[in-house]
């Protein structure tokens, strides 16, 4: 028997109630809802850690954080840790990974023959230190730079909007679609010699929101239930972690969220 060629498909940071066939009919996601129909939908599979590297590194391992031991987005597994990718390409398959893994280095092998690498959208050219990613240079050869955080905090009512914006430029530039592309491009061009393992990471629906002028609207005559607040929850936590929240508020990062300044509609979208 062959060895059959896998395509694992990655979104970053989306919620499990933003999928219709989940259990939210509200929700417009056909293409994620097909692949559930015409294969299997695990509904008690759990992210093991809070941020992207933590869990990454325990889909890549099988094992648990306090396990494998990476804690934070700017590590990654040791090389004589398990991995699965790396046990693919010893058993013979091209391994390819197209946008984002989250590794430390960003251009880290991490056990894949050919990468194409696209991290956060909200990081700017340099965050990595002298390493560009290919959607960086995808885009200088356009004559632009990432929108990234530090021209999104420039809107002048950011703080109100939650995050949720337009894509600034050609819907073509979108990292997303930058990614689908590339990776649509590279099976058609694949000759197929070996059986092919192939991870598509998109960046998003991580922040910021920035969706593309077709789906700005999507919604609009949609009955979306109103999000779970918190508000009055750092009330009940410790001084420390309470500042932590009013300190990134100052820096504008995107792990905070001013609630009480936006309006419902801002809210909605």
């Amino acid at each position: 028997m062959s060895s059959p060629n896998i395509i694992l498909i990655m979104t970053d940071q989306q919620r499990w109630d933003t999928v219709a066939c989940n259990g939210y009919p509200h929700m417009i996601t056909p293409h994620i809802d097909a692949l559930a129909r015409r294969g299997v939908s695990f509904t008690h599979a759990f992210a093991q850690g809070a941020v992207c590297g933590p869990s990454r590194n325990s889909i890549v391992s099988g094992q648990y954080v306090h396990t494998h031991g990476v804690e934070g987005n700017e590590q990654w597994l040791r090389p004589d840790q398990p991995n699965w990718i790396e046990c693919l390409r010893r058993g013979g398959y091209q391994t390819v990974n197209i946008g984002k893994m989250h590794t430390a280095p960003i251009r880290l092998p991490a056990g894949f023959e050919h990468r194409t690498v696209v991290e956060n959208k909200n990081y700017s050219q340099g965050h990595h230190g002298p390493d560009t990613d290919d959607y960086d240079l995808y885009l200088s050869h356009h004559g632009l730079k990432r929108p990234a955080l530090t021209y999104y905090k420039d809107i002048e009512d950011w703080p109100d909007r939650l995050q949720a914006t337009v894509w600034p430029h050609d819907d073509d530039l979108f990292p997303d679609n930058y990614v689908g592309r590339t990776t649509v491009d590279y099976l058609n061009g694949c000759t197929y010699d070996r059986p092919l393992f192939l991870w598509c990471g998109f960046a998003g629906p991580h922040d910021p929101f920035d969706v593309t002028e077709p789906y700005l609207r999507m919604y609009d005559d949609v009955d979306v239930p109103d999000p779970v607040g918190w508000e009055g929850e750092l009330e009940t936590k410790p001084p420390p972690q309470q500042a932590a929240m009013d300190g990134m508020e100052g820096k504008h990062s995107p792990a905070a969220v001013w609630w009480s300044r936006a309006t419902p509609d801002r809210i909605r979208r």
